[in-house]
């Protein structure tokens, strides 16, 4: 638990400048300009989804991993026991890898490269 505390507090996203990351056989850059709004330069659909991805999993790191950890009831790691009845409803009522799997499975090819790159 003190562990997954500790990236909560200090995980921070690149707030200004550039950076480059290999995708594939692209490559693809993002600049965070002086508000710290990201611009993405990339040649494919792959390229911008994915720096999309990366970019705002820098942002929203910390929302994002609290509803990861709500689908799969795992809250009261973070929170404590005042999350176990919540996690209990979510292990109870919430998404099984099953069901996440047929969802994607009922994407077309086009949409499931978007979200694997993403």
């Amino acid at each position: 638990m003190k562990l997954a505390l500790l990236f909560l507090l200090f995980a921070f996203p690149q707030e200004d400048g550039w950076t480059k990351m290999q995708v594939g056989d692209e490559t693809v850059e993002v600049y965070r300009d002086s508000y710290g709004i990201p611009h993405i330069y990339a040649k494919t659909l792959r390229g911008a989804f994915y720096a999309q991805g990366y970019t705002e999993s820098q942002d929203r790191w910390k929302q994002m991993e609290k509803y990861r950890r709500s689908a799969k009831g795992e809250t009261a790691e973070l929170f404590g026991p005042r999350a176990v009845s919540a996690d209990r409803n979510a292990r109870k009522y919430g998404y099984t890898e099953a069901e996440r799997q047929e969802m994607i499975d009922q994407l077309g090819p086009k949409v499931k490269g978007i979200v694997d790159a993403y």
